[in-house]
């Protein structure tokens, strides 16, 4: 696989994040042109993540019947129209409506290109390239704001969605010059609706699979608590302008980043359940330090207010890649599937989050570091009562079929 093809696969992997974090600067300024109330404009990115969640469930699937190229194309193509149509909405349905549909299309670029990069390469080379679609995907939430920020302050919120249609467009224009098959016919699966759902409910029905999702989805409110209260805690709490939000989205990005990096560097070191202790133990005291440092100032200063998260999205790097092995090793038959179903429950919760919880908060900064912290607390209950501080989990045996 051509180092071209690997970059265009990385950028196809940042349309999704680039649809939930670009805009957010904008979101006052949309709701106050549009004439919408606040909460509407919140629900816009929540839209967005219940139609990524669910397409999560359909794109590989789609993608082993279709082939991974014709499906990518559709999707950018999709994805690219209604970012024109986002960018051109006249009032608040509009924009919903849009959204809607943005997100439904903006999923397949990680699903797929994933699967590309497994179908074409092995060994090291499989796991170089995965890591710069993995980096880009990561990346993308760090530098959305910002730039979302500058465009939002020369030109207004809709060149925002205007310059996510460019890049699409780019992006697919690309992919039908270069980008070839990689899954030969006789390779396709038969694509069954029956078998498929079978599936699903076989892993949903797992107890064990259902905690650690659970756990990964409270262990990710160090994410989705600020993503959905980025707004009134830049503006307001913090008191900066649109364009620094990366002050807070460069912390959460970076130190995911280097957890990550630093878990992938001590596999061969610790044994997992050490690593979720040492991880956890790290994620508590940063989300205590987080909420100890909002109860005791009352003018919250960067970098100090945002020096906590960095910490907690560092402690999530390590405990992440564990919570996601337990949940889908159990299930060895169907990873796949079982990846789609954790991913789509991690979204949902994010969405719930992003929508309701983060904008109830408002305007408390106590109360969103109050809340990341009683998130841990119940993560922590759920791994310990499964017994993973201890011990891995056995294998479920795998009947689907």
């Amino acid at each position: 696989m051509k180092h071209t093809i690997i970059l265009l696969l990385a950028g196809l992997s940042m349309l999704g994040p680039l649809g939930i974090d670009m805009y957010l600067p904008a979101m006052p300024s949309i709701s106050e042109q549009l004439d919408a109330a606040p909460w509407l404009i919140q629900l816009s990115l929540s839209i967005y993540l219940v139609g990524l969640a669910v397409m999560v469930l359909v794109y590989g699937a789609l993608s082993d019947r279709l082939g991974r190229r014709q499906v990518l194309l559709w999707s950018t193509g999709t994805f690219t129209l209604c970012s024109l149509a986002v960018a051109c909405s006249m009032n608040a349905e509009q924009l919903l409506l849009f959204r809607i549909f943005q997100g439904l299309s903006a999923g397949a670029g990680g699903v797929v290109g994933r699967a590309m990069i497994q179908d074409s390469l092995q060994g090291a080379a499989a796991m170089r390239a995965m890591s710069q679609v993995i980096m880009a995907f990561v990346l993308a939430p760090a530098f959305a704001p910002l730039i979302g920020g500058y465009l939002l302050d020369a030109l207004g919120w809709r060149a925002i969605f205007l310059a996510q249609a460019g890049f699409g467009a780019v992006l697919f224009i690309w992919a039908r010059l270069q980008l070839v098959e990689t899954l030969k016919p006789e390779q396709r699966a038969r694509l069954s609706l029956r078998a498929l759902g079978a599936n699903y409910l076989v892993i949903a029905s797992d107890l064990r699979f259902q905690a650690m999702a659970v756990t990964s989805s409270l262990t990710f409110m160090v994410f989705s608590l600020y993503i959905g209260a980025a707004t009134w805690f830049v503006l307001d709490v913090l008191a900066l302008q649109v364009t620094q939000f990366g002050w807070v989205f460069m912390p959460l990005v970076g130190g995911a980043m280097f957890g990550s990096a630093f878990s992938a560097r001590q596999a061969s070191r610790w044994s997992r359940s050490q690593q979720l202790r040492v991880g956890y133990a790290l994620l508590l005291g940063a989300s205590a330090c987080n909420l100890a440092y909002f109860m005791l100032t009352d003018t919250p200063e960067v970098p100090f207010a945002v020096l906590a998260l960095g910490s907690a999205s560092f402690a999530f790097g390590l405990v992440m890649p564990c919570i996601s092995l337990l949940a889908v090793e159990r299930h060895a038959s169907y990873r796949g599937m079982a990846n789609s179903l954790l991913s789509f429950e991690q979204t949902l919760f994010f969405a719930f989050v992003t929508a309701f919880f983060s904008p109830a908060l408002a305007p408390s900064a106590t109360a969103l570091a109050s809340a990341l912290l009683f998130g841990v607390l119940l993560s922590v209950g759920i791994v310990a009562r499964a017994g993973a501080f201890r011990r891995p989990f056995a294998q479920a045996s795998a009947t689907h079929s």
